[in-house]
């Protein structure tokens, strides 16, 4: 299983696009100041997920928003049978990010949206102690901010 994700760059275009095996990963400009500390070492990224021929040589691929969100992603699979449809959470996440859970730049700007389990060490919010089993972690008003967004 492979997880690229979208990744922070300092200095170059906010369009910008590198080739990463077969698929175009997007990268972001912000200001280098925004990340020390070790704080871009956090789990905040949009990640892609491909799982390659598994399941009798069949392939899975997703959009996964479960350690944060830094960034709009899509995956649109080249030279595909019928069966095999884009995915993406195209949304800005960030924009709908509750307050407590945003991370902000030197500017102010919202640059990231925390999960609620990194942000408030809960276990209802990180699914453990009592709350480990499906019939006890349940979506909160945060995770459903993530659904709400990218479906």
């Amino acid at each position: 299983m492979s997880r690229p994700h979208g990744r922070v760059v300092f200095g170059v275009e906010p369009n910008a696009q590198t080739q990463m095996g077969s698929s175009r990963v997007p990268q972001r400009t912000v200001d280098r100041s925004d990340y020390i500390n070790g704080a871009d070492a956090i789990p905040l990224a949009s990640v892609t997920e491909f799982t390659l021929a598994t399941n009798v040589g069949q392939d899975f691929y997703d959009v996964r928003l479960v350690d944060g969100f830094n960034l709009p992603l899509s995956i649109t699979p080249q030279g595909r049978p019928a069966s095999c449809s884009a995915t993406s959470c195209a949304a800005n996440v960030n924009a709908a990010s509750h307050p407590e859970l945003q991370v902000k730049g030197s500017d102010g700007s919202v640059i990231a949206c925390k999960r609620a389990c990194l942000g408030f060490n809960q276990p209802q919010y990180c699914c453990t102690s009592t709350y480990n089993i499906p019939s006890t972690c349940h979506p909160t008003q945060y995770s459903k901010i993530f659904k709400s967004q990218c479906p």
